[in-house]
């Protein structure tokens, strides 16, 4: 699937949340809509590497312009073409295409020089919840227009309420010490040098009462795009001002090396059984995540190790 499909769309035999219904739309100032219904087969992350590749107003008109275009059953990003769509609003362009079995239908709008995102789902269906149309950048990270970007705070913002400083050598250290052999089957991530190197300079130099950290999570600053994006590409992207409000971290800068932000957590020995299964803490106390999953089960440090080896390899490339 991910190379295309050999047989026309129409006619080979596919389950309703295969052929989802997908309506990919430019939005003017006055609320009309124009695009197209494509359909998705959910084989890969369509929306991001769309928003990715067209970002500005002008590359939108090119994107429409050949979507609409398309006979229908052509392949493009991993879609298959559906019909073109004119509508007076996004609610109207609704109201016009088909929605899956399950009474849903998948809207990507670009507006006010951005892409949304959300998913539709018919109120007559039971526990049907109203679409909210979220920003696509914000959560993947991807390229944004001129106007998207001036919106986002600089990278000043996150500086001027990071707890420490951080220590590029520290940093450096941890990464020479990665392993191969790092983590497995019943790995106690905590462990792993390269993740007690961090923690232990920062459990030396952060305030006494954010000191027990045993973990982090890894950002990559994007200038470009005015963002941090997630080295674990399941979690969302942080814009400056997000990451100001985040009670424990550190910005590693260095001249012509990427800056990166690393997020404080307590280890394992702090979490707790919650009612949605385990509750986990920044380095300083405060409430951080809640994990569907048993205590015994929850060893977060598995997201430091991932995050720390993606930088790795993204160091690597950039050389």
């Amino acid at each position: 699937m991910r190379g295309g499909w050999p047989v026309a769309w129409d006619i080979t035999a596919k389950e309703s949340f295969d052929n989802f219904p997908t309506l990919v739309l430019s939005e003017t100032e006055d609320g009309k809509v124009a695009g197209v219904l494509m359909r998705n087969p959910h084989h890969s992350n369509v929306d991001a590497r769309l928003a990715n590749a067209y970002a500005e107003p002008h590359e939108v008109e090119v994107l429409i312009k050949e979507l609409t275009g398309l006979a229908p059953d052509k392949r493009f990003m991993g879609w298959y073409k559906d019909c073109n769509i004119t509508a007076d609003s996004i609610d109207a362009a609704i109201a016009l295409t088909p929605e899956s079995d399950a009474g849903q239908k998948h809207v990507l709008v670009y507006r006010e020089m951005e892409w949304l995102s959300g998913l539709w789902n018919n109120p007559a269906k039971p526990h049907a919840y109203p679409m909210e149309l979220s920003s696509v950048a914000d959560f993947h990270g991807t390229r944004v227009s001129v106007a998207k970007r001036r919106s986002r705070g600089d990278l000043e913002v996150a500086q001027a309420k990071q707890t420490i400083p951080g220590d590029y050598d520290v940093l450096d250290q941890a990464l020479a010490l990665l392993s191969s052999s790092d983590g497995g089957t019943n790995s106690d991530y905590e462990a792993v040098p390269a993740i007690k190197v961090l923690c232990d300079w920062w459990n030396t130099h952060a305030p006494e009462s954010m000191r027990p950290a045993a973990l982090f999570r890894v950002y990559i600053w994007k200038p470009n795009r005015r963002t941090f994006v997630a080295a674990d590409p399941e979690e969302p992207a942080l814009q400056a001002e997000v990451l100001a409000k985040i009670p424990a971290y550190a910005i590693f800068q260095r001249s012509g090396r990427p800056t990166i932000a690393l997020n404080f957590y307590r280890g394992r020995l702090f979490n707790k059984e919650d009612t949605c299964g385990t509750l986990t803490y920044y380095a300083n106390g405060q409430e951080a995540w809640q994990i569907d999953q048993d205590l015994a089960q929850v060893d977060e440090a598995y997201y430091s190790l991932k995050g720390m080896r993606a930088l790795n390899s993204q160091i690597a490339n950039r050389i």
